[in-house]
């Protein structure tokens, strides 16, 4: 799992790639959450589009972040999330939290 994290104050824009599992799920989570102590952050984007495999433990790494988010009052969205990710987010009912972007709309946001 490789991560590249970018601060744009007010927003924190998280890119993942590879596998969202029980391995990677505590570096992932201790990255972001490193990011997450500045509270300007109000906005949480999470880049999915090479996402290969996802896990519970991934699930969970996103929902604690949601958790942080919710508390602070910001927003969290996952952007551009690979059919092999989405499937599972799916059958978790993530998407009832979590709002998805499709990554056309990101890149037309900007």
């Amino acid at each position: 799992m490789t991560i590249e994290i970018k601060k744009e104050l007010p927003a924190l824009q998280v890119h993942l790639a590879g596998e969202l599992d029980h391995h990677a799920a505590e570096s992932i989570r201790e990255a972001i959450d490193k990011q997450l102590m500045d509270k300007r952050i109000t906005a949480l984007y999470v880049h999915m589009p090479e996402v290969s495999f996802m896990d519970s433990a991934g699930i969970g790494v996103l929902l604690g972040r949601y958790k942080i988010m919710s508390q602070r009052h910001g927003d969290m969205y996952l952007v551009g999330v690979s059919p092999a990710a989405d499937r599972i987010l799916r059958m978790a009912a993530v998407y009832d939290r979590i709002a998805s972007i499709p990554a056309e709309q990101e890149k037309r946001r900007k």
